[in-house]
């Protein structure tokens, strides 16, 4: 069985078509993938579940992209494994993914959160 070799760079864009600005979380990767770089993968998605922390490890960078009501202008932070949240079921967020997938290889180098100004997400 061969080994998969990974891209080191996954943008993972998240959030719902349907409900107005949500959809700003995806339409993002969707961009970049269009630019077809190759060092990156992009996911887009509809909210982050625990299986999304298997596609996390091995990265030398993961990006989240989400909309939020939260900010008015772009914003960029850090995201460290929360290694104190609990088992996820449906959907989770980003620290609680990078602890999860600590446990299945190496975990990401740098891990982004890039919140996009979403004034309504109804």
């Amino acid at each position: 069985m061969a080994h998969e070799v990974r891209k080191p760079i996954l943008v993972i864009g998240h959030g719902n078509d349907l409900h107005s600005d949500d959809g700003a979380g995806r339409w993002v990767p969707d961009q970049i993938e269009a630019m077809e770089l190759p060092n990156v993968e992009v996911l887009s998605i509809m909210q982050l579940t625990p299986e999304i922390a298997l596609d996390i490890v091995d990265r030398d960078l993961v990006i989240f992209v989400d909309a939020s009501v939260d900010t008015d202008e772009l914003r960029i932070e850090d995201i460290r494994p929360n290694h104190d949240a609990t088992v996820m079921t449906h959907h989770g967020d980003p620290s609680s993914l990078l602890s999860l997938g600590i446990g299945f290889g190496r975990s990401a180098s740098k891990c982004l959160l890039v919140s996009v100004p979403g004034p309504s997400l109804g």
